[in-house]
């Protein structure tokens, strides 16, 4: 078994529950090959103290969470001390692993931005080699203008440059990086969908009402509005359906009131808290009649990859990531930001959501995202950066 230190830039931890949730299922899946552990520095803004360290014995695995006291601004001048503050954090939390007997013979970082600051550093110290797996759509919107933005990316493609491999969860994401002059030996593996140790059950969609769904954190990029225009225009041809919005409540806000200025009413659209358990997350795509994501980019979409565990078509953009496994056997395509496309996509799928094959979209879903497929993927490429030294 060979020793991997994860070093996430995002990771599920007391201040955001659900941050980097799909990071914490990659490492577990590994945690089935490989014997790793999880070195995680965050921010606290209710913390008095400069620094408080939380270690956990997760699934057979160490991780060690170091929270600091949250540095105020941000101008230039205290650049330099979060970054001090983060570095300190991260050593206190190696002191920390190694009490645990930790003795890594490889970083891998998830998600490049903080984490790659310290690994990078953390490499060249231990003499081990790092990867590291990047999830963001930071390339595809990369207008740099300001100094700033200027000196971090030039500062990041020599982090990115070290790195024995990088990974991306689509191959999407990586021809954006290249595009963006990032070199490097480009390995693709998806995100992990958790799926459950019993088949899901066939699940039916309210006999009075078809349910559309939609799952996401409603920032700008996902395009919600332009969600709620094309339902809009379906709703003025018929009433046989519903629209579940599934998000934090208070993202839900702002939608809602958009909403209720477009003039939807009879409870066409509705609202429900984020889940935070998988299983029932499963559980309610399940009882929809098919998956709807309109957003401008995405580099992979995990809600999409549940849908079909679920068994249920989707409707989405094709917007980077989704369209590399969403074929026309498992949904309807559109161009991004075209509400009219939208609006035929989901009159088209009312009608015909029940012709897709369940069987075939849990087949699929089971062989490409299952955690111990994605698990022995993380194993085998860890096994050739090691061998290759």
């Amino acid at each position: 078994m060979n020793n991997i230190l994860y070093i996430p830039s995002w990771y599920p931890n007391r201040t955001a529950p659900a941050d980097g949730n799909f990071i914490k299922r990659l490492i577990e899946a590994d945690a089935r090959y490989d014997k790793v552990s999880v070195l995680f520095a965050t921010p606290d803004p209710m913390l008095k103290a400069k620094y408080q360290i939380a270690v956990t014995d997760n699934n057979g695995y160490c991780e060690v969470i170091v929270y600091f006291r949250q540095v105020k601004g941000n101008s230039l001048f205290a650049l330099p001390a979060k970054v001090f503050r983060r570095m300190g954090a991260n050593r206190m939390g190696l002191k920390e692993l190694k009490k645990c007997g930790v003795a890594p013979q490889l970083i891998h970082v998830q998600a490049a931005l903080p984490a790659i600051l310290y690994a990078r550093r953390l490499s060249r110290r231990l003499n081990i080699p790092y990867l590291v797996t990047e999830h963001g759509i930071g390339y595809q919107l990369s207008e740099k203008k300001s100094l700033t933005d200027k000196l971090l990316f030039r500062f990041m493609k020599a982090a990115y440059a070290g790195a024995a491999v990088i990974v991306t969860v689509s191959r999407y994401l990586g021809e954006a990086m290249r595009n963006n002059g990032i070199k490097n030996d480009y390995r693709v593996i998806p995100n992990v969908v958790p799926l459950p140790d019993t088949p899901m059950p066939a699940g039916a969609a309210p006999p009075a009402k078809k349910r559309i769904l939609h799952i996401s954190t409603l920032a700008e990029v996902k395009n919600a509005h332009g969600i709620i225009n094309a339902i809009k225009q379906v709703s003025l041809k018929r009433n046989d359906f519903e629209l579940l919005v599934v998000s934090d409540t208070e993202e839900q806000k702002e939608l809602k009131e958009y909403v209720n200025a477009s003039g939807l009413n009879g409870g066409v659209v509705k609202f429900l808290p984020y889940i935070h358990d998988s299983s029932e997350i499963l559980k309610l795509i399940s009882s929809s009649s098919f998956m709807v994501l309109f957003s401008n980019y995405e580099t992979f979409s995990v809600v999409l990859a549940e849908s079909l565990w679920a068994g249920r078509p989707v409707v989405t953009s094709k917007c980077g990531g989704p369209e590399e496994f969403i074929s026309p056997e498992f949904g309807l395509l559109v161009e991004p930001r075209d509400e009219k496309g939208l609006e035929r996509a989901i009159t088209t799928m009312l009608d015909t959501s029940s012709n897709y094959d369940p069987a075939k979209m849990r087949l699929f879903a089971r062989t490409h995202f299952a955690p111990e497929v994605i698990g022995k993927r993380l194993c085998d490429l860890h096994n050739e950066i090691l061998k290759g030294r």
